[in-house]
Parts: C-alpha cells; structure tokens; sequence
C-alpha cells in the first residue's frame, strides 16, 4: 500500500483504477472495452455535427444505470431443498452442470425434481408444493446465462454472456461503482401482476430508482433488453396505478371519511384498490385521481429517469411465445416438446409478449396535436420525399401481423388421400383450412378456446391457459398492456435500437385429422411461416422432406407471393418480427410531448453508417433505405431445400430454434453453432432521430444482420446507444 493509501480509506474510484490495471496486465478485459470498438469519445454535440474535441465519459458516472434483463436471462436460485440433486440456494436456470449431470445420468427423478423447480402451479403462477425458486438478485444474477465455468463456456459459448460485456466496461472504465449500476431483474416466469404480488418486484424497483436519485441527484437511465421493456411497461403502469391509490386516500380522507390505517384489507372501487374505511369513494373523487396521478407520474419520471433504452423491444409483442404455448418448445433442453410445452404453459410471461393488433392504437387522429399516421404520409410527402416503406404500410395501409397470412392457421387433413405438399398448394395436400387466427384472437385468449375446442385434450389445458391470461392481464389488474399498442413513454430521452434482417417466425399451421373427434396429445405444428431478409415470406414445411425418396432431409421451403406493395423491406431478429420491433417509428411521431406545434415529420433527421465502420452519414431524403450493405434481399422462386425460397438457408438440414421463444439462452442448433461470437461484427446502421424544441429526443436504431440476443454485448450497436446516451447527458 503507497503512502496515499495509507494516509486515507480507499476511494470506489481509485480502487476501480487498480482493478483497471490489474485486469489489463492480465489481458482480461473485454473487447468492449478497446478504443477500437467502443468510441464512447465520440460522442455528438449534435445530431449532423462533428465529434467534440475533448468530450469526457466522467459526464456519466454520476447517473445511475438500471439493467433490466430479457426472458429467461435473469438467474433462479432453489429457496427450498426438494431432493438430493437439489439443495438449498441451487442454481435452477441456468446451472449447464447440473442439467448436464441430471439428463445424462438417465435419473428421471432428478430431471423431474429440475422441472418442478422451473415449473409454476397452473394456471395460478403459485410455487409448486415441491419447489420454490428466486431470482438471484445482483448484478451477478444478470451478467450470464449460466455461472460461468469450463461446461457453459462448451455448451453455451458467447451464448452465456448477458448483460457481462457492457458490466464490465461501465465497471473497469466508465469506474461505475454498486450505488450507480443497479439491476433490475425479476422471475421472468410470472406475468407482471404476480411479480408485484408475490415479490413486490415494481416496489423494489421503484425505492431503486428514488434512492438513486437521492444519491446522486441526477435521473437515471434504464437499459432493457426484449421482454424487459414490456416489463418495464406493466412497472409505469403500476406506478401510475399507485398514484391514483394515493389520491383517491387523500381525496376520500378530505372528503369527511376516516381512514384507520394501512393494514385495513383492500377493496376494488372502480377498478382502483382502495383501503376498506367508512370513507365515501365516489366515481367523481375517481377521476380527479386519475388526472392527478397522470400528473404525478409524469414529473416522477421527469426527476427519476432521464433516458430509455430499448434493445430489441417486442413493441408488438411476438408470435413465438403462443406457439410454445400450443405446442410446445424445448428451449434446446433434452426435454420432449409435450414436456416443454407442460413447463411453458404455466408461466404467466408467455402471456405478456402476446402479439398486439396495430389497430389496437389509441386515438391516433383525435389526439390534439398528435398527427395520425395517413395525415403524417400525406405531410411527409408534402415534403417532397420518398416515403419509407415502413411508415407508408403502416400510416396508409394499416398492415397488421394478419394482413398477408394468419397468425395461426387450423387445417383438416384426409390422411388416406394426403400427398406431398404444404399447406399453401392445398390442393396436392387435400387440407381444409378449417379456422385461422390474428392478433385480436391472441389478445383476448379466443385463440385458446378455440384450439380447445378442436384438440379435445383431456383437462383441456389450453382453457386453463385462457384463464390465466384473464386474470393475469384483464381482472383486476393494474397492466392493461394488452388492451392498446404502446405509445412512446413519457420520458425525457428514449433510444430504441435493434436488429434486422435475421430469419424471424411469423406464423405456423397445426393439421387436425379428418374424422377424429380430437387428438390423444397437444397440437402439433406442420408449417413455420418465415420472414427473412428483405421482407421476403417462405413457408416451410417441417413434416415432408425433398429429394429422392427422402435423401438429404431438406424440408421444403417456398416462397408465398403476398406482393411487393403489401411486404415490409425488412425482417425481424430471428426472435421479434419487424413488424414489432419497427413500431419504434411511430414513436418518432409523438412530437405532443414535445411541447412545440412547430416540430414536424421535416425534423426527422436520418443518417446511416456503412458495414466495418466509419462515421454517420446524413441523408438528405429520409424516406431512401438504400445504402451499401442493406438491400432488399430475398428473390428466389418456390422450390426445395437448401438455397431456395429466398432468404437464409444456413442450417436447414435441422430444426434450428435459435429465433424461438427462449433464443436469448440455448444451444438448440448445435455446438457448432454456438461458438460463433458476434460481439465484434460491425454492421451497417441506419439511425433516425428527432430533437423537440425543449430538448426531448426519440431516437431509433437498426442494425443489419444483428440477432435478437447479440443487442445487449454488440460492441458497435452499444457504442451506437452509448454516444447517444454521452451526448443526451452533455446538452443536458
């Protein structure tokens, strides 16, 4: 220890610096962390200037960082001793060594003991009488998959890392220390209602952010990734739910009425939850809360959130997460899909990223000040530009999951005169398209008793399944994230960024045989409908094979033809459809916020950056999407196997599940695959951006050929965020 250390207590920052040196000397530290792929330096005064000459990132290490991780990427530990392969504090999800130990040893007691660990009670979400588990709570319980040690470096390869890499650069460089880079994660199993009545998870969140704030007097910036931002959703939704509990308290106990206490029993009130008093609660007193709590919300986030980041943000929602639902997905476990599909079933957060209609949105043309998406096509071309593709669907034509093809399509197969084919040239297949499914179907859970109804399975499950969606999302909830499409949050600074252009599920077809009255087990699915690169739609087909008698296993992809003018230009991340992650862009619409009539679709600045690098270019005409390393993609004709159909055909000698429900997690195409890490692919960027007159920004983010689980430790995509966040923090 040097004098300096002997004379004072050690400071977080000094300390951080040690570390710093000690790490490099071992050559440790991160790609992240090099000048190389994190120009955190580089931060812009502007959003078409030149780089500062000497910015400093010290700007940030004051303002508190919250991570909130994505599905099934916050770690659960035992908090019960069920059997002897399990013990008290166990790692359950995700210990590679145990499931390694458990399924290889052929110990089906010990597999099912694992499973009842993950497992919930149905449809209640309650812990199973044999097993309890937690969150791990901490930044350790966030940073990887699985503890990192020889096996899950094997298994999972870059796969394991989480939120690791951008840990360790605000840890060892940005000298962020346990009170300024707080974790935010939650059981990911349960639907949000159950988080906050089970773990009281918002209200932690919430005294996290105040305290923050108390700390450093300076608002936070909160960083979620996937499911996270529809999480963080449901958390503003409670807060402004407690804040209408707390007026309509204070409007009842002014009004003449006694309130004894907090630990009086609740009562619902018109939807809100108010104390059980002798205090007269009347509809008038109910919406004076609500305005008042509107109010309060807003200036809480104001002072306690300054920016929000959302990587790869399932706006819309997602498909996959019903089809592990109605049929089953094993998450690259070495469980059967029936077996998957009883786990999956019970956890409420499937129900969360159900996919939501784009007709859903609120009061787009009535909003005063707020310009409906047609009257903004019409002013921006009135602008004399090109319009994006995107925004003309979207505004114009009001695309929805289901405008070109269902969701989830219901046939009725002859099995004694079936022939070789998929489902779209039903003719060879003799199929009947019996039943089909939108967004609507899903959101009400109508989709559910449905397939109940047509796979008579015995306990009928999927009716169970409704009943969770009810009472998790419409009965006496405080989230009604299922009810309309999500507006751009009232936050200061939102930067939205995400990937594209990835082979992404979009819709499936379950055969049901002719004749039968139901099936013995769950539905099973026949079709994947894909979109792949540069929007391109192939339905592939997972029952029959091409080739001569079968030789080769390629299953038969083909293209479905739903024309140029009615497909979007891009895919999704090979988990979250583009359709979903590109509803970022209406955001960039909500100039209301902005306090200014003056700002319009002219303030709009887009601006890209080339593949491997270089700096952002700026467009003059923003509704252009073509640059070098982003083209339209796709092409091909229908045909079999690998290398037709359009689009991606890497893998197609198996089932690769890397885009399904779970792909933030498993190995499911193979070792092979797992190894290859993406930490360092440099992509091609396009990058739109609005400034308010007071200051507000929305900004929006698309990587080419960035998967959805690489958002979070992709060294340019997060340099991309990062200068964002380093400029919002100077001007501020």
């Amino acid at each position: 220890m040097d004098q300096l250390d002997a004379e004072q207590p050690e400071t977080w920052s000094n300390k951080q610096r040690r570390l710093v040196q000690a790490a490099r000397a071992r050559g440790e530290l991160n790609s992240l962390t090099t000048s190389k792929t994190l120009h955190y330096t580089k931060a812009f005064s502007s959003p078409t200037s030149s780089p500062p000459a000497s910015p400093s990132p010290s700007i940030l290490q004051n303002q508190p960082i919250f991570l909130i991780p994505g599905l099934a990427s916050t770690q659960l530990e035992s908090f019960s001793d069920p059997c002897p392969s399990i013990s008290l504090f166990s790692t359950i999800w995700l210990s590679i060594e145990s499931v390694l130990k458990i399924f290889s040893s052929q110990n089906s007691l010990a597999s099912k003991c694992w499973l009842s660990c993950l497992r919930l009670s149905f449809p209640s979400e309650s812990d199973t009488p044999s097993c309890s588990s937690r969150p791990v709570r901490g930044l350790s319980g966030v940073m990887y998959l699985s503890p990192p040690s020889l096996s899950s470096s094997f298994v999972l390869g870059s796969s394991n890392t989480l939120y690791a890499s951008l840990i360790h650069f605000l840890v060892l460089e940005l000298l962020y220390g346990p009170s300024t880079l707080i974790e935010l994660g939650y059981d990911w199993r349960l639907s949000p209602k159950r988080m906050q009545h089970r773990d009281s998870e918002f209200s932690r969140w919430r005294r996290s952010l105040e305290a923050a704030k108390e700390s450093t007097d300076r608002p936070g910036v909160v960083i979620a990734h996937s499911l996270g931002n529809l999480v963080f959703r449901s958390f503003v939704q409670w807060l402004e739910h407690e804040f209408e509990k707390e007026e309509v308290l204070t409007l009842a106990r002014t009004g003449g009425g006694v309130i004894e206490g907090i630990s009086n029993t609740f009562f619902y009130y018109a939807g809100y939850e108010v104390y059980e008093s002798s205090a007269e609660v009347t509809d008038a007193m109910i919406t004076e809360a609500k305005v008042k709590a509107k109010k309060r919300l807003e200036k809480w986030l104001e002072l306690h959130i300054g920016t929000y980041v959302a990587l790869s943000a399932p706006l819309l929602g997602a498909v996959n997460p019903l089809r592990a639902v109605l049929s089953g997905e094993s998450m690259g476990l070495p469980i059967a899909e029936k077996e998957a599909r009883d786990l999956e079933r019970t956890f409420g957060s499937t129900n969360t990223a159900i996919s939501l209609s784009t007709k859903s949105a609120a009061g787009w043309s009535e909003r005063k000040g707020l310009k409906g998406l047609a009257d903004f096509a019409i002013d921006w071309k009135s602008h004399g530009k090109s319009l994006d593709s995107l925004w003309k669907l979207v505004g114009e034509k009001r695309v929805d999951w289901d405008t070109n093809f269902p969701m989830f399509t219901v046939t009725e197969v002859d099995e004694e005169k079936k022939t070789t084919g998929a489902f779209y040239t039903a003719k060879e297949t003799n199929a009947t398209v019996i039943d089909s499914f939108g967004p609507k179907d899903a959101m009400s859970g109508d989709i559910f008793a449905k397939f109940a109804e047509y796979f008579h399975e015995p306990g009928d499950p999927l009716l169970s399944k409704r009943e969770q969606l009810e009472n998790a999302m419409y009965k006496d909830s405080f989230s009604d994230i299922l009810s309309t499409t999500w507006e751009r949050p009232g936050i200061k600074h939102v930067i939205v960024a995400y990937g594209t252009d990835i082979p992404t599920e979009v819709g499936y077809t379950y055969p049901k045989e002719k004749g039968k009255e139901g099936q013995a087990d769950a539905p099973w699915v026949k079709e994947v409908i894909w979109e792949e690169e540069g929007g391109v739609i192939v339905v592939e087909d997972l029952d029959e094979v091409g080739g001569f008698f079968g030789a080769g296993r390629k299953k038969i992809r083909r293209r479905l033809d739903i024309g140029e003018e009615e497909r979007l230009l891009r895919s999704g991340d090979g988990t979250i459809p583009y359709l979903s992650l590109a509803w970022a862009h209406t955001w960039l619409l909500d100039f209301e916020r902005g306090g200014e009539s003056g700002v319009g679709v002219g303030d709009i600045v887009k601006s890209h950056r080339e593949e491997g690098g270089g700096e952002w270019k700026v467009e003059v005409d923003v509704g252009s999407r073509e640059m070098e390393g982003v083209g339209e993609g796709g092409g091909g004709s229908e045909g079999e196997g690998e290398g037709e159909g359009g689009g991606s055909d890497e893998g197609e000698d198996e089932k690769c599940m890397d885009g399904g429900l779970f792909a933030d997690t498993i190995f499911s195409c193979g070792v092979k695959d797992v190894h290859k890490d993406l930490t360092n692919r440099d992509p091609a960027m396009e990058k739109w951006k609005i400034v308010s007159g007071d200051g507000r920004t929305t900004t929006v983010i698309e990587a080419h050929k960035i998967e959805h689980k690489e958002t979070p430790r992709n060294a340019e995509l997060l340099n991309a965020v990062l200068e964002e966040v380093l400029w919002i923090s100077e001007e501020d």
